[in-house]
């Protein structure tokens, strides 16, 4: 399975997908994301008093999606075919589902992740430096 996303003008980057939904090319494109993109979560916020600043000891709740901007718009079938209608009406093309290409190196990443850095020696955490082989001065 997998959703349908739409993003505002200033698209999404994604270390997998790269930049998604970015410039007049690529504006009201609607990408066919993997399932864990659509993950939600339950976020609360400690309110505070608006003349003194200070917590008033309430909280608000409020869901939101886990890996994807504020702005994303998840798409579900009957939207998709809203879309499909609206288009066909005025003539245009309708508007295509395109799954973003994978950048092998990156796919094994989580969304969010950031770079992942290279195990180092103990000799390399500790002077800085990796030795190298060096040949003998007999020879």
């Amino acid at each position: 399975m997998a959703i349908k996303v739409r993003f505002d003008k200033d698209g999404w980057y994604h270390p997998a997908f790269g930049r998604l939904g970015r410039g007049d090319k690529a504006a009201g494109t609607i990408y066919n994301l993997p399932d864990m993109f659509g993950e939600k979560e339950t976020v609360k916020v400690p309110l505070r008093d608006p003349q003194t600043k200070r917590p008033t000891g309430e909280f608000r709740e409020y869901e939101r999606f886990k890996f994807l901007p504020r702005t994303a718009e998840v798409l579900d079938d009957t939207d998709l075919e809203i879309l499909k209608d609206e288009a066909e009406e005025t003539g245009e093309a309708p508007p295509k589902v395109v799954r973003p290409k994978v950048d092998p190196a990156e796919a094994e990443k989580l969304p969010g992740k950031g770079k992942v850095a290279k195990a180092q020696s103990a000799q390399e955490r500790t002077t800085g430096e990796k030795t190298t082989a060096r040949r003998s001065a007999n020879k």
